[in-house]
Parts: structure tokens; C-alpha cells; sequence
């Protein structure tokens, strides 16, 4: 009885200490290709550690940004280990999902790594039900045993869907997507007392979605300039509106560039202003996402170097 009482302490304490940290900035590294094509696991780690020595204290593995959906499955367990291990004293959560098998797989060899917990990617499945829906979130998060979050993107679960997710016990945050601030504030106002409402769109949404009773944002941001992303989220704890409105205006275009063709460009314009500000060798990026034009990366390099006043 004592021991089990001591189980359920830590692991309380290490859902809140998880959920603590989800208020802040969730850092999604990209994963570098060499010119062969192949993941760059001493470039991976200095990505990774150049986003923790800004004071970045939670990363995610395995991110969209991380060309997820492009990386083999040995691809993915290596990128988890090698994240793991650059992060240090920071704590790494691991995106997850595709076929249950496969998940489970991740999630064992995460824990083994010591995996602070999992994100669980938006199912891509043409057909899917409710019920489907929750047996998934439910089965993924049964064995991950450490705390959850719920990526929503593409089309939103059902009322009945969201309100089992929240209730499975190591749920602690809900990663919202969906360029919907209306939907966003329903869910913060449906859930928020249960679970982390997080922005899940970066710095471009991250003050619309503050103002609607979220906490926390994504970015991708903090692989090219992680001063930025710290000053932002620095300026909407402190309730400084003002500042996080200048910086907003500082990111905007950058980001605005990442969203254009449908988001075509997230990834790619991550890596060629790295590219252009030295931190990367080269910014290849797999199929089907395609590198930008030489345009684009004349315009991308405009919008970064307004970055230089504000010492980034």
C-alpha cells in the first residue's frame, strides 16, 4: 500500500512538473539530411543543444517539423536517442503514431532512453470513428505510462472524443493545430481546467491563442532564432502586450512564409535561414516537401535579417 501510494505521488509529480513546462515553449529541432540524403545525427545534436543553451527547457522529437512523416522507423528511433541525449537536463518528449505496432515500438525504446513522454500525432487514416479515435489514444497512452499530449490537426475530434481523451489520466496537454481561435477557446473553455491548452501554430498564433486562455506554443522558430521565441513567450507571461505585439511583428513574416501554399514551406524556410545564418551545411529536405526557389530565399533572407537589431 505504501509503495503504491509512492508510485502515484511520483507520477503526479511528474505530470505537473510536465505540464508546467507545456506553459512555455515546445521546441520542434528539424532533423538534418547530409548531401547524401541521410539524417545528420552530429548536426542533429547541435541543434538540439544550441535550442537548450537559450534556456529552451522542453523539446519534441519526432515533430512535424522533424519531417516525421519521411523518416523510416529506424530513422525515428535513432532521432529520438540522439534528442535525448543533446537535450541534457531538458525534457524530451517523443512524437508518436501511425499504426499501434509501430507506436508501441517507439514508446518502448523512448521509455528505455528516459523519455519525459509522448506527443501523439494526429491519426492521417482516410477512415477513422469516434470510437476508433479513442481505442487509439487510449491504447497509446495506456502504454506509454508517462504523461500524454493529443496533437489535433486537420479535422477536429468530436465533443465525445475530446471529453474520453482528456479524462485518460496521463493526458496533460491538448497540442491545438487548427487555425480556428474560436474552436481554440472552446476547447479552453471546455477543458482547460483538465488539461494544458497549447498552441500549436507557434509564434504567429501563440499571442491570439494567449488571449483566448492559452498557455504555451510550438516553434519552430527556435532552431534559426530561439532569443526571439524566449523574448515572446517572456512578454505574454508578464502580460506585456505591447513588446509580444513588436515581436509578433518581427516573426510575422517569416512565418508568414512558412504557412504560404498550405504550409508547404514550414520546414523548408526553417532550414534555409539556418542555412543562411551558418548553422546548417545544407537545407535539404525529403520528398514530397520541396526546397524553396531562389525568389523565396531572397525574400526569406530579408524578413531574418530585420532579426539583426533585436540580436538575433
Amino acid at each position: 500500500m505504501f509503495q503504491r501510494g509512492i508510485e502515484v505521488l511520483m507520477s503526479t509529480l511528474v505530470q505537473e512538473k510536465l505540464a508546467s513546462l507545456l506553459t512555455g515553449i515546445s521546441a520542434i529541432p528539424i532533423t538534418p539530411f547530409d548531401h547524401d540524403g541521410a539524417v545528420d545525427f552530429d548536426e542533429l545534436s547541435k541543434v538540439v543543444r544550441r535550442i537548450t543553451d537559450a534556456h529552451v527547457e522542453l523539446i519534441i522529437a519526432c515533430g512535424n517539423t522533424a519531417e516525421y512523416s519521411s523518416l523510416t522507423q529506424d530513422e525515428i528511433l535513432g532521432v529520438t536517442a540522439a534528442t535525448i541525449d543533446a537535450a541534457r537536463d531538458a525534457s524530451t518528449l517523443v512524437g508518436i503514431g501511425g499504426d499501434v505496432r509501430t507506436a508501441l515500438e517507439v514508446i518502448e525504446h523512448a521509455v528505455g532512453l528516459g523519455a519525459a513522454g509522448f506527443m501523439v500525432h494526429a491519426p492521417s487514416h482516410a477512415y477513422v470513428s469516434d470510437t476508433g479515435l479513442i481505442d487509439y489514444y487510449t491504447a497509446l497512452s495506456d502504454a506509454a505510462g508517462s504523461p500524454v499530449v493529443v496533437y489535433v490537426r486537420g479535422q477536429e475530434p468530436s465533443q465525445a472524443v475530446m471529453e474520453r481523451i482528456v479524462a485518460i489520466e496521463n493526458v496533460v496537454a491538448i497540442k491545438y493545430a487548427r487555425p480556428d481561435l474560436m474552436g481554440f477557446a472552446r476547447l479552453v473553455e471546455n477543458f482547460g481546467s483538465q488539461v494544458v491548452p497549447v498552441c500549436g501554430l507557434a509564434e504567429s498564433w501563440a499571442p491570439f491563442f494567449w488571449l483566448a486562455g492559452g498557455r504555451g506554443f510550438t516553434s519552430g522558430l527556435v532552431n534559426v532564432a530561439p532569443g526571439l521565441s524566449v523574448k515572446l513567450l517572456n512578454a505574454l507571461t508578464a502580460g506585456d502586450y505591447a513588446t509580444a505585439r513588436e515581436l509578433w511583428l518581427l516573426i510575422k513574416p517569416f512565418e508568414q512564409i512558412r504557412e504560404r501554399n498550405g504550409n508547404a514551406l514550414n520546414v523548408p524556410a526553417v532550414k534555409e535561414a539556418m542555412r543562411q545564418r551558418g548553422y546548417l551545411q545544407n537545407a535539404y529536405v525529403r520528398p514530397p516537401i520541396s526546397a524553396l526557389t531562389i525568389e523565396e530565399s531572397v525574400e526569406l533572407a530579408t524578413a531574418i535579417t530585420a532579426w539583426d537589431a533585436a540580436g538575433e
